[in-house]
């Protein structure tokens, strides 16, 4: 690991390297809870679920269907870091998502959405080199676990090895120009793409009333897709 003043992280995102680049950001500016920022790529397994079909990749290659609870349960417990003393909470291992249809593996619910974005229930990535930005000391560490490998000489040297490839990373991109916003106009409101149109709307907010009124449910969270197009990149902005 190394203690080095905090890079150009900004910057390392807006390299795009590609699936599973991930930045952690703290927005809170609560001296415990904002403390930490992660930056990190390149995960050595990749766990994705659509529908009851699960796919890892990486380190090891498998495919299964079904419950995928006890499969992730056991990749969770097979790949668990822990932080030692003096370092960020967050050294490596699991960042991702669990999407909300994943709900159908616990409750027996309708699959009446059409999944027409091809997303995947769970994708879930494992880590093991991070760029840990600590927001109160102004320093930033480069920890890396040396997983999957297990045999303690060869983890010692691939943890050196993933180490230096994500100093480099960092240290390339805190040498890019920095891009700037361009001049182009705000998209407007009118621009919006609705899934929704308001008699569809109002006629679901009067069917939730009913079931509410019924003691049916007691909340519901009406949502729904809007697209806008982008007429400028987000990221220098």
């Amino acid at each position: 690991m190394w203690d080095l003043p905090p890079p150009n992280l900004a910057a390392a995102v807006a390299m795009q390297l590609g699936e599973g680049t991930l930045w952690l950001d703290s927005a809170l500016l609560h001296p415990t809870y904002g403390r930490y920022s992660y930056f990190a790529c390149d995960p050595y397994l990749v766990l994705r679920l659509r529908g009851d079909h699960c796919w890892v990749r990486g380190a090891e290659r498998w495919e299964a269907s079904g419950n995928p609870f006890p499969q992730l349960e056991r990749l969770l417990e097979q790949h668990r870091v822990t932080a030692p003393p003096g370092l960020p909470p967050f050294v490596g291992g699991a960042v991702g998502y669990l999407g909300y249809d994943l709900g159908r593996h616990i409750e027996r619910i309708p699959a009446s959405t059409p999944g027409d974005l091809g997303l995947p229930d769970i994708w879930l990535g494992f880590y093991d080199v991070v760029c840990a930005v600590d927001h109160r000391a102004h320093r930033a560490w480069i920890i890396s676990t040396g997983l999957p490998e297990t045999r303690a000489g060869w983890r010692e040297r691939r943890a050196r090895a993933r180490a230096r490839a994500m100093q480099e990373i960092l240290a390339r991109a805190a040498s890019m120009p920095r891009a700037r916003a361009s001049g182009d106009p705000a998209t407007r409101l009118d621009d919006l793409d609705l899934e929704v149109h308001r008699p569809f709307y109002t006629r679901a907010v009067a069917r939730a009333q009913e079931y509410i009124a019924a003691g049916d449910i007691f909340q519901v969270n009406l949502a729904f897709r809007a697209d806008i197009p982008a007429p400028r990149d987000s990221l220098p902005a």
